[in-house]
């Protein structure tokens, strides 16, 4: 059986086999880099027309769930999840004199206003995906 001292000294050893196998890692990839990054990039046609294809069969369910959610955020008051909605129990809420539930409410507010003009852009986004989807797949 091995003492302690056997052992650190073993462990000392892989790491520093450890180290030098990195640092042989790191001189090799560091010699090679250069030659690659100059290289121009093989552009495999096929490839990127499969996965076009695949992102643009994707953007009419995108705009369907963007347009849903959009819908539920900018209803009314009756619409449960709307701003309109959620401005409505905020009000309620300062009525009762409750505060802790007034700082969650606006927080929540504050969330949905801002996911609100998050999806309006990406809605854009996807008109403009869909449109760019449109003309590829006619050409």
């Amino acid at each position: 059986m091995l003492n302690r001292a056997d052992r650190s000294g073993s462990r000392r050893n892989v790491w520093l086999r450890a180290a030098g196998v990195t640092l042989a890692a790191t001189a090799v990839l560091a010699t090679a880099a250069p030659a690659s990054a100059t290289a121009e990039p093989k552009v495999d046609e096929e490839r990127l027309a499969e996965r076009l294809e695949l992102a643009c069969s994707r953007v009419d369910l995108a705009t369907d769930r963007v347009g849903d959610r959009l819908e539920r955020l900018t209803g009314d008051a009756d619409t449960i999840g709307s701003v309109a909605w959620l401005e409505s129990r905020l009000d309620q809420a300062r009525e009762n004199d409750r505060e802790q539930l007034v700082e969650r409410l606006e927080l929540r507010l504050d969330v949905r206003r801002e996911l609100t003009d998050v999806l309006r852009a990406r809605s854009d986004a996807l008109a403009e995906a869909a449109e760019f989807c449109a003309t590829e797949s006619a050409a």
